[in-house]
């Protein structure tokens, strides 16, 4: 029943929220302009629809400490990390800071998380696992931003994505991974009515930053838990789009010598969208990929698991 409550929860906060958020920035002159290379929209678009998400999923697990009281440090390391990471992105979203204060930023909120989280000491294990944090911290921060380039697609995905690791906690009986999964799916399904085409809110940097945040949360729960290989290979299932989309931007960025932090136009969804795909029709494939890959990773581990 909590989890049903953390859910609507976020769900009604993000839904109800996101307007008023608009209009702030709106008002504050906030917004996404078109006109550049990597700008498809057509109009000023306020982008900072992430705080809604923000609070939204602070709010539903403040909710869930409350009916549970249980969980300590662990949603400590949650709420002051991903409230630092928001809080990067939201510096990005006013001032547009350089690439390395961004990455501090993540490197900042992987190491709250860790030393909150996790018993961290100076063994050689101590220190790997301090490094997995770093690399699923930055990795699932810019990877939500890479995908975030068309309306309601990193929305969507991350919808997907939460509810694929819901799933997956339930199954396991993870009750702090089944709260984190449900705010999120909650957050995402409130603000998508917002963000799909035709979008007239972004979640801007604060929302990608604070989503891939929560998906790294969700990566370590289920890869730290044990040495078992389908434990730690099933996260790449859950969250095989902006993963592959994140390497091959990697890979093509480094084969043109140009910086892996200078965006470009040749996603996956954009050569979609360059082939005349329409952003819903690019929006409903790419969810359908990631979809499938979903459904392999969780049949996968329940073949593993009997």
């Amino acid at each position: 029943m909590v989890y049903t409550v953390i859910f609507l929860e976020s769900f009604l906060v993000t839904l109800v929220l996101t307007p008023v958020i608009k209009r702030v920035a709106i008002n504050r002159g906030v917004l996404d302009y078109p006109g550049k290379v990597l700008k498809i929209h057509a109009n000023p678009i306020p982008y900072l629809g992430g705080l809604a998400i923000w609070i939204a999923v602070m709010s539903g697990l403040v909710v869930g400490r409350l009916i549970r009281g249980n969980f300590g440090s662990e949603v400590a390391g949650i709420f002051l990390g991903g409230g630092l990471i928001t809080l990067v992105g939201l510096w990005d979203d006013l001032k547009n800071i350089r690439p390395a204060w961004k990455l501090a930023g993540q490197l900042a909120a992987g190491l709250v998380l860790a030393g909150l989280n996790y018993k961290i000491g100076y063994t050689f294990r101590d220190i790997s696992t301090i490094l997995w944090v770093f690399l699923c911290v930055v990795g699932g921060a810019n990877a939500v931003n890479l995908i975030d380039g068309l309306d309601g697609l990193a929305t969507g995905l991350s919808a997907l994505m939460a509810a694929g690791f819901l799933v997956l906690f339930v199954w396991q009986g993870d009750s702090l991974g089944i709260m984190v999964s449900a705010a999120l799916l909650g957050a995402c399904l409130g603000f998508i009515p917002y963000n799909f085409h035709p979008a007239s809110i972004f979640m801007g940097d604060s929302g990608s930053n604070y989503i891939g945040f929560l998906l790294a949360v969700m990566v370590l729960r289920v890869s730290l838990q044990s040495a078992q290989l389908s434990l730690i290979i099933l996260p790449g299932f859950l969250m095989a789009y902006p993963i592959m989309d994140t390497l091959a931007a990697i890979i093509r960025r480094i084969k043109r010598r140009s910086s892996v932090f200078i965006g470009d136009r040749a996603h996956l969804y954009d050569r979609l969208f360059q082939k005349g795909f329409s952003q819903k029709e690019v929006a409903y494939i790419s969810y359908g990929i990631e979809f499938t890959f979903i459904l392999a990773g969780l049949f996968l581990y329940r073949i593993s698991a009997k």
